[in-house]
């Protein structure tokens, strides 16, 4: 009997302890969705606050599992703007696409050269009468 009683008292001892480490909120686990939303958010330049607020979760949390979407997240949106830049400025159905892209990316300038050929020099008068 009195192993019996060790064998109930060492199940109850278990169940405590079960008991006190199911204890407070579960630990959280991000899915692919959020992972994307956090991506897309700070691709569109949503600060670390906005994110938790939209999200529902603290700093910590946003830190803590989403590190790879933090850092990745405006050079992929960077990345796509820069593409569909590419694809209007080559599409030639945007030749002020094509200008910008010129000038931003293969070091075009506009100049103008101002020249009157036919007008006469100008002579400038500083006041002083030496002649």
């Amino acid at each position: 009997m009195a192993e019996k009683a060790e064998k109930a008292q060492a199940t109850g001892k278990q169940k405590q302890k079960k008991e006190r480490q199911a204890r407070g909120r579960p630990s959280y686990k991000p899915s692919d969705k959020d992972r994307n939303q956090v991506e897309t958010m700070v691709g569109l330049g949503l600060t670390a606050d906005d994110v938790c607020n939209v999200m529902g979760f603290s700093r910590a949390t946003l830190f803590k599992y989403f590190r790879d979407e933090l850092s990745v997240g405006y050079s992929v949106a960077k990345t796509n703007v820069t593409q569909k830049a590419f694809e209007m400025a080559t599409s030639g159905k945007t030749p002020a696409m094509t200008m910008f892209w010129l000038k931003c990316r293969a070091g075009w300038r506009e100049t103008h050269v101002n020249t009157h050929e036919e007008l006469p020099p100008v002579i400038v008068n500083t006041g002083n009468s030496d002649a």
